[in-house]
């Protein structure tokens, strides 16, 4: 869950991308499929700034803290 956050990451171009969109795709002999997309170094370079297990603690250690001390308000009828 914590695998797309970053911290100080060297580059841009080092890093993956997934595409959260799935697009519609029409071949040439007209069936339709559907397709997302990926960008991946072509160098094959690793990633820079990803957590290390010891922030993924941090992180997850905040968002308990975070949720257990939320207010929730009621929700209002139009």
């Amino acid at each position: 869950m914590l695998d797309g956050l970053r911290h100080d990451a060297e580059s841009y171009a080092d890093q993956q991308y997934y595409s959260h969109v799935v697009y519609q795709w029409t071949e040439s002999d007209g069936r339709v499929r559907l397709a997302r997309f990926r960008a991946v170094p072509a160098d094959g370079r690793c990633e820079t700034g990803r957590l290390t297990p010891d922030e993924h603690k941090l992180v997850w250690n905040y968002l308990s803290v975070a949720a257990s001390e939320a207010v929730f308000l009621p929700r209002y009828a139009l």
